[in-house]
């Protein structure tokens, strides 16, 4: 089985690092000042417009059941492409980009690793740290998608 170049850019929610696929990031945002929308999940803390197309924003920390984010001059909003959807991320920071074999990916994970495995890919070693890969088509049910598909801009 030939080996493959897997591109990932890696961010930190709370304590821990994490990285999602490059090929889902569309582009990273410094923080912006969020519209609330009442009739959305829990873990939308906002919706964004951008360049016209309104975004739902999600709190990554909140998604992976760990609180919610606390914003800062560090926080960025990862804006992705999921499906034919058009998400806004909230993390803490954005670290930088890393090239790793899809070899490297391990499904066994240290005990304390908080996210629910479910959301997650595997965990690479990145300067000495575990990096949580996350399965960016796995942060949402089918219902919360298609809620989300309602109040979203198709891309």
């Amino acid at each position: 089985m030939k080996q493959q170049e897997l591109k990932l850019i890696r961010f930190r929610s709370g304590r821990h690092q994490y990285a999602v696929q490059l090929s889902f990031v569309k582009e990273v945002l410094r923080m912006v000042e969020l519209t609330s929308v009442r009739e959305l999940p829990d873990f939308v803390v906002g919706v964004i417009n951008l360049r016209g197309n309104v975004i739902p924003v999600i709190d990554f920390q909140m998604r992976a059941g760990l609180g919610r984010s606390v914003t800062s001059l560090k926080s960025h909003i990862m804006v992705m492409r999921i499906k034919s959807l058009l998400i806004g991320v909230l993390v803490d920071e954005v670290k930088d980009v890393l090239s790793v074999m899809d070899s490297a990916l391990s499904r066994n994970f240290h005990p304390q690793v908080v996210v629910d495995p479910k959301y997650l890919l595997g965990s690479v070693s990145h300067e000495e740290q575990i990096v949580l890969v996350v399965n960016a088509q796995k942060l949402f049910t089918a219902s919360e998608f298609i809620e989300l598909d309602k109040r979203s801009v198709h891309v």
